[in-house]
């Protein structure tokens, strides 16, 4: 289990029905449509995925962070995250990108963040803007989002 400051992540088992069952839940959302059916296909190695717990110790949503890879910015890694539809609009979304921000960049000493959502996710997009990720780039597919640790600068 990691702690943060307003949640507790707890490392995705896939023999825990609790999590299955709430993985599964969250996979029902319209928007949730990019996981996938985690009882044919689980996560490789390189991924490191959680329930989010918020500090009642109810389950709030998912977070899945790359292994870092060495990019432009240093130190990089990937965040992927969602709440579940019952929790969105309480500011769980916002705190939770904050709460990796500083885990990650700070103590962990990642130099970068990316995430990536959907044009038509407006409302993730307001998150991660919320969360003082800047965008850089938007196409078709991907708005794309950044946060650098303060000492890069490319």
């Amino acid at each position: 289990m990691i702690k943060m400051e307003n949640f507790q992540l707890e490392k995705i088992d896939y023999n825990n029905t609790e999590h299955l069952k709430y993985l599964k839940t969250l996979m029902k959302s319209k928007d949730m449509s990019y996981l996938w059916d985690i009882t044919d296909s689980k996560l490789d190695d390189m991924s490191n995925s959680y329930i989010v717990r918020n500090a009642e110790d109810d389950m709030v949503g998912y977070l899945n962070l790359s292994n870092p890879t060495d990019s432009f910015y240093g130190s990089t890694i990937s965040l992927y995250y969602a709440i579940e539809e019952s929790k969105r609009g309480q500011g769980y979304g916002k705190r939770l990108v904050e709460d990796v921000k500083n885990w990650q960049l700070q103590k962990e000493k990642i130099d970068c963040i990316v995430a990536q959502v959907e044009p038509s996710n407006v409302h993730s997009q307001n998150v991660l803007l919320g969360a003082g990720m800047k965008e850089v780039m938007r196409d078709e597919d991907f708005v794309t989002f950044i946060e650098k640790s303060e000492g890069k600068s490319k």
